[in-house]
C-alpha cells in the first residue's frame, strides 16, 4: 500500500479528473448497513485518518462510492457490490468476523494480502481480489481529493490537507479576470 503523500500526489491528477464528473448529492440505500461499513472501512485502510487530517471516512468517500454507482456508472454496481460481499466472506473467513469489526492492523494485513491476490478463496480469485482493491483505491482517492460537490472530500477536507482553496470550476477562467488578465 502507498504512502500519504503517494496519494496526495497520484491526488492531484485525479481530482482534475474527477472535476469533470457531473455534481450530484448523496444517493443513500445502494449498500446494506454492513457493506457500507465495509465500504467505509477498506476506504479508511487506504486513506486513513492521522494526527494532520482526517481520513476517508470524515471525508465522507463512501457518498461519493455511492453517487458513483448510482448517477455515474451504474453498470458496474452488480459486479462490485458482488466483490465487496466476496470480499466480506473472505474476511469472515480468515479473520473469523466482518472486515469493518475487525481490528485495523488485521485489516491492514488483510487488504495487503488481497492487493497482491495471496489470500486462497473460493468466492474470489486472486485476480478479483487485486481488480477490487485496484477499485476501491481508485474510488477512495476520487472520492478523497475529488470536488466536494461529487459527494466526497467533505468540506474540502483533501484541499485543506494541501494548503490549498478549494480550485475554481473547470472551465471558468475566474482566476485570469480577478489578475486584470484578459483571455
Amino acid at each position: 500500500m502507498g504512502t500519504r503523500r503517494k496519494f496526495i500526489k497520484d491526488g492531484l491528477i485525479v481530482s482534475a479528473g474527477v472535476s469533470l464528473l457531473g455534481c450530484g448529492k448523496t444517493e443513500s440505500g445502494l449498500f446494506s448497513d454492513s457493506e457500507r461499513r465495509c465500504a467505509i472501512a477498506i476506504s479508511e485502510q487506504i486513506i486513513p485518518a492521522d494526527e494532520s487530517c482526517g481520513g476517508a471516512a470524515d471525508a465522507g468517500v463512501i457518498n461519493f462510492i455511492e453517487n458513483w454507482f448510482s448517477k455515474y456508472r451504474p453498470e458496474e454496481y452488480d459486479g462490485f457490490l458482488k466483490n465487496l460481499r466476496a470480499f466480506q466472506a473472505m474476511s469472515a473467513a480468515e479473520l473469523g468476523k466482518d472486515f469493518q469489526d475487525a481490528d485495523f492492523a488485521a485489516q491492514n494485513k488483510l487488504l495487503s494480502s488481497a492487493e497482491l491476490g495471496k489470500i486462497k478463496s473460493e468466492k474470489m480469485s486472486g485476480e478479483k481480489q487485486r481488480e477490487f482493491f485496484g477499485k476501491m483505491v481508485s474510488l477512495t482517492m476520487f472520492g478523497f481529493y475529488g470536488a466536494p460537490r461529487h459527494g466526497g472530500n467533505k468540506n474540502g477536507m483533501s484541499f485543506k490537507m494541501m494548503g490549498w482553496d478549494n480550485p475554481l470550476v473547470v472551465g471558468q477562467n475566474r482566476y485570469a479576470q480577478s489578475k486584470g488578465v484578459s483571455r
